[in-house]
């Protein structure tokens, strides 16, 4: 298997409409949680519209090949399979919430770093159970969707509500 085969399947799944939801609900959570101020997050954290509508779409992209489709290619080889499975589901699911709480966490509460990097933990198992199901772009449009909701949207309206 070459590293393009991992994105060829594509098909559409009743399942994606589940799991869109639930990733909606993931960042309406987050939404509510800086709206009422329980976890306090940096007035920098978005950027801002218009930029947001291109950037946020291309760092998915990014963010996707980075801590799921590289590491997926790697451990398949690893453990020579042809299929992901959710035993490679689950360890690639713990790369990004890691990544962000050593290298994007560092300031902030114990309590807020345990939270979020449970939350993306449960993020990115939703995205790689989708991917399994349906194919990579399922698996994008999911990190589309919620960046639309935390990033775009509320990032927009957040600077004037909160600051």
């Amino acid at each position: 298997m070459n590293f393009l085969e991992l994105f060829k399947k594509n098909k559409f799944d009743v399942s994606l409409i589940y799991y869109s939801l639930l990733v909606t609900l993931l960042a309406s959570i987050m939404v509510f949680l800086d709206y009422k101020r329980i976890l306090i997050f940096s007035e920098n954290i978005n950027i801002l519209f218009p930029y947001s509508i291109i950037f946020y779409p291309f760092i998915g992209i990014i963010a996707e090949l980075f801590f799921h489709m590289i590491p997926i290619y790697i451990l398949l080889k690893l453990f020579k399979k042809s299929k992901i499975n959710y035993f490679i589901i689950f360890i690639v699911s713990l790369i990004e919430p890691l990544f962000q709480i050593i290298f994007g966490l560092g300031n902030n509460s114990p309590l807020m770093i345990m939270y979020l990097g449970f939350h993306i933990f449960i993020f990115s198992t939703i995205q790689l159970i989708a991917y399994k199901r349906t194919g990579f772009w399922s698996m994008y449009m999911l990190r589309i969707i919620y960046y639309v909701f935390w990033h775009i949207i509320w990032g927009h309206y957040r600077l004037q509500i909160i600051f």
